[in-house]
């Protein structure tokens, strides 16, 4: 093991103003399922944030006991926002690569240290969320704590990021329409230093806890433009970087697996840069959520070590894909192990530490000589009984070199393909007597076939050929041989098919026993009263005959809604509608959700909530299931303006003890906030429900005196409205 005195790094000193922690090398968002309890479901949020000790040291404790503030949407409705809790016994600590003799030497210890240090903060919150939906999202949009925002470390060159001005953007996404889900833990540590003019990777080590799929994906760093007042904006990259090719690499050495999420690279330039990575997970074919790392990649120009690593050797039942050698390919079914070795190396000769983690269920991994200059891997799996997939794990190679040592994560990509069987569910009928060409072979018996090819991963492929002898051609309709009477509504129709129609059949169709000109398809439309059937020729000769349907027309019932005239209402209001009409048995009126809690939508007259403009839609149905509807349009306005008193006297009477707005319906407020004359806040959003009792945040009484009051509440419309009154308290 080696040690180097001084590590010389291009990092700043940075200042920390008022309102911005500008200190932030990354930060990472993720959730775990906790508990439902009917149709609500609480899921715990996570919030991480990696630190520079290289900042000023009034930056660091901005970030100890913060409660950073996560909102929770649904598509681009507000539902609710938590100021998350800090969990002390796992922030403040340090996680820098640091050798042991080194540990009392970084920036964390004293920012007049020689070694740059990583700080690693956490803060947790409960959420709950009411009801199932595709598009749940978890938002930080930049709030650390009261006076102090989320801003990006400066260091950033591939991208437009200034001290102190870049507020950092967070999301993770929930689709609980598909069940329960947690995000995937993130099992390397972030640690943001890489070495010019050395092969480098970077993984997440993402572990999925619910066993779901699992796709990565760089993406463009995101900035809140107002402090929890989204949407947010893309960072502006600087040319010739992108999202998608964030760091500076020698021609053709970046690389990314989508699949495993491995991120290769040999930076040739010292420029500092933001990489985000985010991960998707699937379960049967859904999207079921997302969580998300930023870094800021440190590229550093005097490395004083370099990174282990080492080749698949002695591969058994399996080989390695030419494109990407960390991809094992091996087939459905193999008998015996997939086994190979990784020989691990250290530039420097340094003692080597090799780790794995989400191993594939049964697979067994030795490591023989570890913590020694070259230690050897042996992985060993039976895949027999596996089904087809990916399956991504992860090694870690650890060297001792001092005084930063280098932890090496490499995704590795078992790739299970298929063998696959083709056609053995499809169902091939010929006429008795004919003959079925299959791959060369004449077949005219019923009976199961197959042959057999190889793919070009070594893979047996099997194709079948199913068939059966048919003696007549099919001639059931769809409406059933057993019923002999149609009805359909008048000015309607009805659909008369054959059930299965053969590829080789011609039909004639016949009306009251005479044949229609020109319909000899396997279907007709049928629009009059009469009785159908259909005769049926297959090219071979074979026929048959349906049985006759009896087409009966019934008559329509009528819909009116009486109307409701040239009337605006305000958004939220209600409104009564009634069907005039007669000889109707069931009434149906749309939008349902607009009369769903005043009545119902199923009466011939209704009372509806509506929020917006919306066309109403009366359906009436007779006893034969024939319908008519009528179509009114009832207009609303949104009304916005949000009433606040201009007096309060909070003297513990009981009578205009707090100042809060009084909400109408539709409205929602976002927050509030009061100032004194000399502009001190003196109240901000401590308990909206409730509003300001007079007192200052220490709990001392404010005077009676005039103050300034902001709210931000947003109308039926959607928009964000401001009001700024005075306000006077009286004592």
């Amino acid at each position: 093991m080696k040690r180097i005195l001084t590590l010389l790094l291009p990092f700043l000193l940075l200042g920390i103003a008022t309102a911005r922690a500008s200190h932030l090398l990354g930060g990472e968002i993720g959730y775990t399922y906790v508990s439902s309890s009917g149709t609500t479901h609480t899921y715990k949020v996570t919030l991480k944030f990696f630190a520079d000790c290289s900042s000023t040291s009034a930056a660091l404790p901005l970030l100890i006991g913060a409660n950073p503030y996560v909102a929770l949407y649904d598509n681009t409705s507000l539902i609710n926002g938590v100021n998350l809790t800090y969990n002390a016994a796992l922030s403040d600590v340090e996680i820098t690569p640091v050798c042991p003799d080194e540990v009392n030497s970084t920036t964390c210890t004293n920012i007049n240290n020689p070694i740059p240090g990583v700080k690693l903060y956490v803060y947790e919150g409960d959420f709950t969320v009411n009801g199932a939906s595709a598009n749940w999202r978890f938002e930080f949009e930049g709030s650390i704590n009261l006076g102090s925002n989320a801003g990006r470390t400066p260091l950033i060159t591939n991208a437009d990021v200034q001290a102190g001005s870049s507020l950092m953007y967070l999301e993770a996404t929930l689709n609980n329409t598909a069940g329960q889900n947690s995000t995937s833990a993130f099992t390397s540590v972030p640690t943001p230093f890489f070495c010019i003019n050395h092969l480098q990777t970077y993984n997440l080590g993402a572990v999925d806890p619910d066993g779901d799929g699992l796709a990565f994906s760089l993406v463009a760093a995101k900035e809140s433009l107002i402090v929890n007042a989204p949407p947010p904006s893309d960072i502006v990259y600087n040319p010739p970087y992108t999202a998608t090719n964030p760091v500076p690499a020698a021609p053709g050495s970046f690389s990314f697996n989508p699949v495993s999420g491995q991120m290769n690279f040999n930076p040739n330039a010292a420029v500092n840069s933001v990489v985000v990575n985010k991960v998707v997970e699937t379960r049967g074919g859904n999207i079921v959520g997302s969580s998300m790392r930023e870094m800021a990649f440190i590229i550093l120009t005097n490395c004083p070590n370099q990174g282990p690593g080492g080749p698949v050797t002695n591969l058994t039942n399996a080989n390695a894909d030419p494109s990407d050698p960390s991809t094992i390919n091996a087939c459905e079914g193999t008998s015996g192990n997939v086994s190979f070795d990784i020989h691990a190396t250290d530039p420097e000769g340094d003692n080597i530490a090799i780790t794995t983690t989400n191993l594939p269920a049964g697979a067994l991994v030795n490591v023989s000589g570890d913590g020694s200059p070259s230690p050897t891997m042996h992985f060993s799996w039976d895949i027999g009984g596996v089904a087809p997939g990916d399956y991504v794990f992860y090694v870690n190679l650890k060297d001792d070199g001092c005084p930063i040592s280098v932890t090496q994560t490499v995704a590795y990509t078992i790739r299970i393909n298929p063998v696959y069987h083709f056609g053995r569910n499809d169902l091939v009928e010929i006429c008795k007597g004919n003959t079925y060409l299959f791959y060369g072979l004449y077949y005219y018996e019923t009976g199961l076939y197959d042959t057999t090819f190889k793919t070009v991963k070594g893979c047996d492929s099997i194709y079948y050929l199913n068939l059966q002898v048919n003696p007549l051609p099919d001639v059931v309709l769809n409406n059933g041989n057993g019923a002999h009477e149609v009805g359909i509504c008048e000015g309607s129709s009805s659909i008369l098919a054959v059930t299965k129609p053969g590829a080789t059949t011609t039909y004639q169709w016949f009306r009251d026993d005479v044949a229609m000109a020109g319909e000899t398809g396997p279907s007709y439309t049928a629009t009059t009263a009469g009785t159908y059937w259909l005769s049926a020729v297959t090219d071979k000769g074979c026929t048959d005959t349906s049985l006759k349907l009896k087409v009966v027309i019934y008559p329509l019932p009528e819909a009116r809604i009486m109307p409701p005239g040239d009337e605006v209402i305000c958004a939220y209001d209600t409104m009564k509608l009634s069907a005039q009409t007669t000889g109707v048995d069931d009434y149906r009126w749309e939008p349902a959700k607009a009369f769903r809690i005043t009545g119902g939508s199923e009466k011939p007259e209704v009372t509806g909530i509506f929020i917006e403009p919306t066309r109403v839609t009366l359906t009436v149905y007779n006893q034969y299931g024939c319908f008519d509807t009528d179509t009114v349009l009832v207009n609303t306005k949104p009304c916005c303006e949000v009433f606040t008193p201009n007096a309060f006297s909070p003297n513990g009477d009981g009578m205009n003890d707090y100042f809060k707005p009084a909400l109408q319906t539709g409205q929602l407020l976002v927050s509030m906030q009061v100032f004194d004359r000399w502009g001190q806040l003196v109240y901000n959003n401590t308990n909206i429900p409730k509003g300001w009792d007079g007192n200052y945040e220490n709990g001392s009484k404010a005077g009676t005196d005039t103050y300034m009051y902001l709210i931000r509440y947003t109308c039926a419309d959607g928009k964000l409205y401001e009001k700024k009154e005075s306000l006077s308290l009286i004592r």
